[in-house]
């Protein structure tokens, strides 16, 4: 998930003019929420984008809907 906040940080920076502000990594977006005491909390989604694994739902172990696991499989 952090690539994908990554990217989209990437691109909105490349969209503003060349000396802006704006954070283009998701480590440097945390460190700043971090600093201003401003928490965040991780939700689970389902491969297929089926279901978030939150409420009712965050202690299932696989997608209600499709079936797949919660958790990505280590074949090693």
């Amino acid at each position: 998930m952090g690539g994908a906040i990554t990217s989209l940080l990437k691109l909105l920076k490349d969209m503003f003019l060349k000396k802006n502000e704006h954070l283009d990594r998701m480590y440097e977006a945390k460190k700043i929420m971090r600093f201003m005491s401003m928490n965040y909390e991780k939700i689970h989604a389902c491969p297929n984008d089926c279901i978030l694994y939150r409420k009712k739902y965050k202690h299932l172990e696989k997608c209600l809907m499709c079936g797949r696991s919660r958790y990505k499989i280590n074949d090693k």
